[in-house]
C-alpha cells in the first residue's frame, strides 16, 4: 500500500509530506510503526513551524533505506515479511510501500492527513509504467 498525504487538510496533521519521500509523522504513529521492529527505517525527530510562526514538537520524519529494485514484483515472496513490512520501490519516482498489516494499525489510531491506495493490485509493469498506472488510478471516471 502507498501512503498519501492528504493535501485538503489545513493544519499539521499525524502524516504530513513536505518532502518526496520523506513523510513527517506524529509521535502515535511513529509509535505503532517502531513497534514493527521495522528492518533499516529511522525516525528522525524534528520540530516543525507552522505559517503563523509556532513550532511544533514530537514530529518525526521517516527514513526508509530499505530499499527494492523497481521489478521487486519478482523477488517479493523470497523476501521474510518482517523484511518487507515497509521499503522503498527505487526507480523514477522512488515510494515509500507498506505492509497491509501496518497500514491496518496505523488506521486503528484514525490519523488525520493520511490517504491510503492501494497498489499493484491491478498494475502489470509490462503493461504500462507505474506513472500511467497512477494516471488510470487517479483518472476521473468521466474521461
Amino acid at each position: 500500500m502507498f501512503l498519501e498525504f492528504d493535501s485538503e487538510a489545513t493544519e499539521l496533521a499525524d502524516f504530513n509530506y513536505f518532502e518526496q519521500d520523506n513523510p513527517v509523522i506524529s509521535k502515535a504513529l511513529t509509535a505503532v510503526l517502531k513497534s514493527f521492529n521495522l528492518k533499516d527505517v529511522q525516525f528522525i525527530p524534528v520540530s516543525i513551524q507552522d505559517t503563523k510562526g509556532k513550532e511544533h514538537e514530537g514530529f518525526n520524519i521517516i527514513n526508509v533505506y530499505n530499499k527494492f529494485p523497481y521489478n521487486y514484483h519478482e523477488i517479493i515472496k523470497k523476501i521474510p515479511l518482517e523484511e518487507r513490512l515497509v521499503f522503498i520501490e527505487q526507480g523514477n519516482t522512488p515510494s515509500i510501500l507498506y505492509h497491509r498489516s501496518v497500514v491496518e494499525k496505523m488506521l486503528e489510531l484514525n490519523p488525520t492527513g493520511l490517504r491510503v491506495i492501494e497498489v499493484y493490485e491491478s498494475w502489470n509493469p509490462e503493461l504500462e509504467s507505474k506513472e500511467e498506472y497512477f494516471d488510470r488510478l487517479f483518472a476521473d471516471d468521466d474521461d
